[in-house]
């Protein structure tokens, strides 16, 4: 997975707890068990948590499986976005999702700027003008 061998997701039924965080910006969150959480205590290379909704101990800081959450490559900024890695279960995912992107994502990486640079139709109309 990613670009670290031996990486795994596993532990049928852990536990979640959700952090300060995760209250304060995916309020549809609740505690719940997780059959497929990210083991952050695998993470290698230049890739590290950015920001944990849910983990076993309900705080983000030295837990060592979280979702929801989000890891960043500190390389590239790219970013995986883990949501309910349940089996079978109603859960919110939609809505969590929805409050991650709306509540936390879109502000922290400036998706929603008005600056055209470097976005995708300005990148595409560069790749199309080459030509």
């Amino acid at each position: 997975m990613m670009d670290i061998p031996g990486i795994e997701q596993w532990d049928d039924d852990t536990p979640m707890k959700v952090t300060k965080e995760g209250k304060e910006l995916t309020p549809s969150l609740d505690d719940y068990n997780t059959d497929r959480p990210f083991h952050l205590d695998d993470l290698d290379n230049d890739w590290e948590l950015e920001i944990a909704f849910a983990t076993e101990t309900g705080k983000g800081d030295k837990a060592t499986r979280c979702d929801p959450c989000i890891v960043r490559n500190t390389k590239t900024d790219a970013r995986l976005i883990q949501v309910y890695q349940t089996n079978n279960q109603d859960d919110p995912k939609g809505e969590v999702i929805a409050e991650i992107i709306l509540n936390y994502y879109l502000e922290v990486t400036g998706a929603l700027d008005v600056d055209a640079q470097d976005k995708l139709p300005t990148l595409w109309a560069d790749i199309k003008t080459r030509r």
